[in-house]
């Protein structure tokens, strides 16, 4: 046996075998059984700085700006426990023991990270960080507009610009908040604009110098803000105004008036002004339209439009000269329309004192015959019994004439 194995040692290619695996074993053992340190950078490592918040709020104070959020740390320790490492396993925060108030400091980096037997820090890059500390204020700014480059067209009116938001709050330290003189945007146009037009820019700060400050240094709920320029065409419109409860076939032409203003000048955005054609100033009734009457009309114009005459009101003035009135009793009373389910007849049998206006010389051979009372029963929603219901007045034959006052009518209406 002794032979054999002595043999085997004699074989070249048996050592060169017995050598590799011999070789891997001790690598084996070496590995396993000593402890190899290495060192490893870690890069951007986070800087905790709210862990001293607490520390620093009860002197009154608040981090404002800090020269970095981030350092580089070598490790020194076992290779598998390094190698395993990441940059969100080390806690750095900044040492704040020298801090006594307001101020810029240089403050220590340092480590609060749980102290291990299989590694330490060696060293942290940079050692300091410069961080700005002061009491936190906050104040709100109106926005104030600036525009350059506008060239109105014409035929075209601007007017003020709107700001949104119109106002915004500022935070920071009390000396940057003192420093804030102006709070504007800015608006350069670099071509011409013939509507209304909206442009979104950055919030600007200023001192009393004009210098403009750095908007890093504050904190804004809104950094942006909308100027919109209200661009507005113009255009001369027409006054008009409409009569109610007109007589069937009544001409209108028998009524003359003069308004105060027959055109106004008024500007609005350009596709609403271009479909206006005129200002409709409302509703004259004619139960009401008595002799030498005067309205007074306020112009109301659509959201968005702006009346450049400035003028508020419009008065109509007719001019009745030739006109005359005159009182009748009417018997005539006339049910249309009547309801297929119901027996309706009119219990009034006359309307007394029944006053109507017209040219003098209609109304000088009008008569009680000439008028009826009408009473369209399909615009009432009917019910059992007595009711006593409005009535039309007018003259069929005669259509430059028509009735002043409200007069009305006693009906029955039975089921059939």
């Amino acid at each position: 046996m002794k032979k054999n194995v002595s043999h085997w040692f004699d074989d070249r290619r048996f050592m060169v075998i017995f050598s590799v695996i011999m070789a891997v074993f001790v690598w084996f053992v070496v590995v396993t059984t000593i402890v190899r340190e290495i060192d490893r950078n870690l890069s951007y490592v986070p800087i905790d700085f709210k862990k001293q918040e607490t520390t620093l709020n009860k002197l009154g104070l608040n981090i404002i700006q800090k020269s970095t959020e981030t350092a580089q740390v070598t490790i020194i320790g076992n290779v598998d426990t390094v190698g395993n490492l990441n940059s969100s396993d080390i806690n750095l925060t900044v040492d704040v023991s020298s801090v006594k108030g307001p101020g810029t400091y240089d403050l220590p980096i340092i480590s609060y990270t749980p102290l291990t037997k299989n590694y330490e820090i060696d060293q942290i890059s940079p050692k300091t960080v410069k961080v700005k500390l002061d009491s936190l204020v906050s104040k709100q700014f109106e926005i104030i507009p600036e525009i350059s480059g506008l060239q109105i067209p014409d035929g075209f009116i601007k007017t003020s610009e709107i700001v949104t938001p119109t106002v915004v709050n500022i935070t920071g330290s009390a000396a940057d908040i003192a420093k804030i003189d102006k709070c504007k945007v800015a608006v350069t146009l670099d071509k011409n604009i013939d509507r209304t037009t909206s442009i979104v820019k950055p919030i600007e700060l200023y001192d009393k110098d004009g210098v403009k400050l750095d908007s890093s240094l504050y904190i804004m709920k809104e950094s942006n803000a909308s100027i919109t320029i209200p661009l507005l065409k113009k255009k001369i419109l027409p006054v008009k105004v409409d009569f109610l409860n007109t007589p069937p076939g009544f001409d209108k032409s028998v009524l003359k008036y003069k308004l105060s203003n027959s055109k106004i000048e008024v500007a609005g955005p350009n596709d609403a002004i271009d479909a206006m054609t005129e200002i409709n100033l409302g509703y004259i009734d004619l139960n009401a339209l008595d002799i030498d009457a005067v309205y007074s009309f306020p112009i109301a114009l659509p959201t968005g439009f702006i009346n450049i005459n400035n003028t508020s009101n419009v008065s109509v003035e007719f001019d009745t000269a030739g006109f005359s009135t005159k009182t009748f009793n009417i018997s005539d009373i006339n049910l249309i329309n009547k309801p297929v389910n119901f027996n309706v007849s009119a219990i009034t049998q006359k309307i007394y004192g029944v006053k109507v206006i017209g040219p003098k010389a209609v109304i000088d051979k009008l008569s009680a015959s000439d008028l009826v009372a009408e009473l369209d029963l399909s615009q009432t929603d009917l019910t059992v019994g007595q009711l006593k219901l409005p009535v039309d007045v007018y003259a069929p034959q005669k259509n430059q004439v028509w009735s002043i006052g409200d007069y009305s009518v006693i009906i029955s209406v039975k089921s059939k």
